[in-house]
C-alpha cells in the first residue's frame, strides 16, 4: 500500500469523530451565546419592515429598528422604557390585549391583523408576526409589522367592484325577463318557468290553470288616441292583474296586448272566477282624455292542467282557442276550454 493512501486513511480516521460531533458542539455553543444589544439592533436594522421588541412582563419598549423609527417618526431613545399605550399607537386596547394573549399562549403568531396610528396620526392596517425570545436574561416579545393598508384598500375597492358587477348582472338578468312598460315578466320568462310549474303540478298531484287575456279593440285605441294612451291602458291592466295576484302566481305580458297568467294550484272554476274579476275591474276604470272618457274591456280564455293538456304548448294553444271563442261570443267575457 502506498504512503499517500496510508496518509489519507489516517486523516479520515481523525476527521470522522470531528464531523460527527460538530453539530452537537454548535448546538451547545448556540445555547450559551447571548445577543448583545448592538448586535441585535444591527440585525433588526437589516429587516425592511418596522420591528419592535418589548418586555414580555411590562410591555415597555426595549428596541426598535430604523424602519420603525421612520414610520413612527420617533427615535429609539424617545421610546425606550415606554409602553405603546403611553405612546398612543394602538387604536383598540382590546386588540392589543388579544395580540399579547395569543403570543403568550402560543409563543409565536403569524399575520395577525391590527390597526395602528402611525406618523402624522394616520391610521394604518398591519399584519403582525411575533414570537417570544430571550434577550438580556429576560423574556421579550419581538414584533414585525407589515403595512397592508394599500393592499386592504385595493381589496376593498375590488370587493366593491365585484358587488357592483354582481348587482349589474342581476339587473341585466332582471331586465331580460321583465317587460319594461308594465314591469311584469315577459314571454321569455314564461317560456322558462311554465314547464317547471307543470312538472311541479304533476309531481305534487295538484291542478294548474292558465289564463290568456287580450284587450278588446286595442288596435282601434292606438289608432284613435295614439300609442301613449295605449300604453296607459296596458299599464292599467298590468296593475289590475298584479293587485290581486298571489305570491305563487305568474303574470306575464305575452306580447302586444296579450297577457298570460299562470295560477299554480288553482282549479278551472277558480281560474274562471278570477279572470271574471279582472274583467270587471278593468271595465270599471275610466281613462280621461281631455273632454272625453275612455272605457276598456278585455276577453279571456282559460284552460287547466291536466284536463287542458300536459305540456306548456298544449295549454297555451287551448287557452288561445278559448280566448277566440270569447272574442267570437261578443268580447268582454271569459271562456273556458279543455281537451275533452
Amino acid at each position: 500500500m502506498s504512503n499517500s493512501l496510508l496518509y489519507f486513511l489516517a486523516l479520515v480516521c481523525c476527521l470522522v469523530p470531528v464531523v460527527i460531533a460538530l453539530p452537537r458542539w454548535i448546538k451547545r455553543a448556540g445555547r450559551g451565546w447571548q445577543w448583545s444589544r448592538q448586535a441585535m439592533v444591527d440585525m433588526l436594522d437589516l429587516i425592511p419592515e418596522p420591528v419592535i421588541m418589548t418586555d414580555a412582563k411590562t410591555g415597555q419598549f426595549l428596541l426598535v429598528n430604523a424602519r420603525w423609527e421612520t414610520v413612527a417618526g420617533r427615535n429609539m431613545e424617545d421610546v425606550i422604557g415606554k409602553t405603546s399605550e403611553e405612546l398612543g399607537y394602538w387604536d383598540n386596547e382590546e386588540e392589543r390585549r388579544e395580540l399579547r394573549s395569543v403570543l403568550l399562549q402560543h409563543k409565536r403568531l403569524y399575520a395577525h391583523a391590527v390597526t395602528l396610528t402611525s406618523l402624522g396620526g394616520k391610521r394604518k392596517n398591519y399584519e403582525v408576526s411575533a414570537r417570544l425570545m430571550e434577550f438580556e436574561g429576560e423574556t421579550a416579545m419581538l414584533y414585525i409589522f407589515r403595512d397592508v393598508t394599500t393592499e386592504r384598500e385595493a381589496l376593498a375597492r375590488l370587493e366593491a367592484q365585484v358587488v357592483e358587477v354582481i348587482a349589474l348582472q342581476e339587473q341585466l338578468k332582471e331586465q331580460a325577463i321583465r317587460d319594461p312598460l308594465t314591469g311584469l315578466h315577459n314571454r321569455r320568462y314564461l317560456d322558462e318557468t311554465l314547464p317547471r310549474e307543470i312538472q311541479r303540478a304533476k309531481r305534487e298531484g295538484v291542478p294548474l290553470s292558465l289564463v290568456i287575456i287580450d284587450l278588446d279593440h286595442f288596435k282601434r285605441i292606438n289608432d284613435t288616441y295614439g300609442h301613449a294612451v295605449g300604453d296607459r291602458v296596458l299599464i292599467a291592466l298590468g296593475d289590475v292583474l298584479r293587485r290581486s295576484a298571489r305570491e305563487s302566481d305568474l303574470i306575464c305580458r305575452y306580447g302586444g296586448e296579450e297577457f298570460i297568467v299562470v295560477l299554480p294550484g288553482a282549479s278551472a272554476d277558480h281560474a274562471v272566477s278570477r279572470a271574471d274579476v279582472w274583467r270587471m275591474d278593468l271595465a270599471q276604470k275610466s281613462f280621461e282624455l281631455g273632454e272625453s272618457v275612455l272605457h276598456v274591456t278585455l276577453s279571456a280564455g282559460v284552460t287547466s292542467y291536466p284536463a287542458g293538456g300536459e305540456d306548456a304548448s298544449g295549454l297555451i294553444t287551448l287557452a288561445d282557442r278559448a280566448l277566440y271563442r270569447a272574442k267570437d261570443g261578443g268580447r268582454d267575457r271569459v271562456s273556458y276550454l279543455d281537451a275533452h
